[in-house]
């Protein structure tokens, strides 16, 4: 980032919280005079840094504030009050930090332990606090008034006294402000306005809250529905979030084209989900309207037989100079640009996780068998299915899930003579899903095509040995001794592996733990964190 752009957003960050044009910013507050000096001062070659120093001790005088240019201060930072502020040379503040008049940071501490503090992001720093020595204060974490901290602080704490412990596990959000940023979301997905309420698919709906928690206001440009939802789609939980409606079909291309423009003229970021019809639109467009891009490719990173070409499309768009922005992907790929970052999702909570850890599974008789995920021809319910029907009669199996092929797999169960052994339950709220991961021993997702299949992540978790597919990230995330993988659409392979699942108890407990230790690692949380420092990183 130039020094140019970090003291923008030094100053965007005073207009926020002080209101007003950036010239009267400049102009009446002290504070960003000693940003400017710093921000230039940093930015000079070593040789040049010396011309500067007349002009830094003139700003220090004036202001009482010192920032040497060889600290390593993030932008935008907040000093509401000059006066009797003093960051060491080697000191490291991270971004959207608030320092408060009095404060010092500087070095202390003996031996191995000497040293200059480390501070994270959206740390607040009360009135006369002292930080020094050999320490790192984590993310998100309040230093109260005139406290001395001179040993590590936790992340989402609040530290108190001298010296300071613990005295509040709430963190900064309510001292911290950030930028009232507005996101629009291009994504093809069925959303619901049902009794005053916006409603879209569990997952999805689960992810989208995490960036209302990071932006002020979030627009989802999309499909709109005035109708009662399905049973697998929840209720968006905060307030933040519309969904502005966009036309389908291709014979409506220029019109959907136009309703973006429109969107996006009103947005700060933009956020596109590929791939899909309004993935590509907005994977060409978001570039003219923003600096703010981050886009998602949600399914199989790399080509594949059959693949449609508007998908191989928006792959070329994303990996070219046109697109400026971050690209996520499930898995990592050699040979792909600086852009294209692997990445993980979730919609476990850290509450569910240790629901999770402090499950037992109990042994059972027959083997029960899972399946979670949407009834479409891609997921290949109807080869659990034909596999189940193979194992009976010690086999019992779940189908959990709505969609399109619903009844065409019913009358094949019939067809198969399954009826105690199989029981379809429809779509059911995320709390009962997890319970279903509980009582069961294997889920079965053996779909033709997945990007994160959150059904095995968040099945890993809870320890149910997990059957996949040998494509796209499956093999990456069930690799290591953690789960199972059989071509797609094999009958007689998926019918070995689930009977060696029944057959070796003990080997399937020890891939369950494996799966768990793994999978316990991402929680949405995590994924909050995660996008929150991807973004502080990559966007200007």
């Amino acid at each position: 980032m130039g020094w140019f752009n970090a003291y923008s957003q030094d100053v965007q960050t005073y207009q926020q919280l002080n209101g007003g044009g950036a010239l009267k910013q400049v102009l009446t507050e002290r504070s960003l005079w000693s940003l400017f000096v710093y921000r230039v001062e940093s930015a000079l070659p070593a040789a040049l840094r010396r011309l500067f120093i007349p002009v830094r001790l003139l700003v220090e005088m004036a202001t009482g504030i010192s920032l040497p240019c060889t600290a390593s201060i993030g932008a935008p930072i907040h000093i509401p009050h000059a006066g009797n502020i003093v960051v060491h040379a080697r000191a490291v503040v991270g971004r959207h930090c608030c320092l408060s008049q009095g404060v010092t940071i500087g070095i202390s501490g003996r031996g191995e332990h000497r040293g200059v503090p480390k501070i994270g992001d959206r740390v607040f720093i009360g009135v006369n606090a002292v930080v020094v020595g050999r320490v790192t204060v984590g993310d998100d974490a309040v230093i109260g008034a005139n406290s001395l901290v001179n040993r590590d602080v936790p992340a989402h704490t609040t530290v108190l006294g001298v010296p300071a412990v613990v005295v509040s596990q709430k963190g900064s959000e309510d001292y911290i402000t950030l930028p009232k940023r507005k996101l629009l979301v291009v994504a093809r997905v069925d959303h619901y306005r049902h009794d005053g309420k916006l409603y879209a698919y569990t997952p999805y709906a689960r992810e989208l809250e995490i960036w209302a928690e990071l932006f002020a206001e979030v627009a989802i440009a999309g499909s709109l529905h005035d109708a009662p939802p399905p049973g697998d789609c929840v209720a968006f939980a905060r307030r933040n979030i519309a969904v502005l409606p966009v036309a389908d079909g291709r014979v409506r291309l220029p019109q959907m084209a136009w309703q973006l423009v429109k969107y996006m003229f009103r947005a700060d970021a933009i956020h596109v989900r590929c791939p899909c019809d309004l993935g590509l639109l907005g994977v060409i467009l978001a570039p003219m309207f923003s600096r703010r891009l981050y886009a998602k490719y949600a399914t199989h990173w790399l080509g594949f037989p059959g693949e449609p070409w508007a998908w191989r499309l928006q792959r070329a768009v994303l990996r070219s100079w046109w697109w400026r922005g971050p690209v996520t992907v499930y898995g990592e790929w050699p040979n792909q640009p600086g852009n294209v970052v692997p990445f993980f999702t979730s919609v476990l909570t850290n509450e569910q996780i240790s629901r999770a850890r402090a499950h037992a599974k109990k042994p059972s008789g027959a083997l029960r068998v899972l399946f979670v995920g949407r009834l479409t021809k891609s997921k290949n319910v109807d080869v659990v299915l034909d596999a189940v029907a193979a194992l009976r009669p010690d086999v019992e199996c779940t189908i959990v899930g709505e969609g399109s092929e619903r009844t065409r797999l019913r009358a094949h169960a019939r067809q198969l003579g399954l009826n105690g052994e199989l029981r379809f339950t429809g779509g059911v709220s995320f709390d009962q899903v997890i319970e279903w991961y509980e009582r069961s021993d294997v889920l079965v997702l053996v779909s033709d095509l997945e990007g994160w299949p959150k059904a095995i992540s968040e099945a890993m978790a809870f320890g149910v040995v997990c059957i996949g597919a040998d494509c796209g990230i499956v093999p990456q995330m069930l690799g290591g001794g953690r789960g199972i993988v059989v071509p797609p659409r094999d009958v007689g392979a998926l019918t070995a592996a689930l009977r060696k699942v029944a057959q070796n108890r003990e080997q399937s407990r020890l891939i369950g733990q494996r799966a768990a230790a793994w999978a316990q690692q991402h929680s949405l949380e995590g994924l909050r964190d995660a996008l929150r420092e991807l973004l502080e990183h990559r966007w200007p």
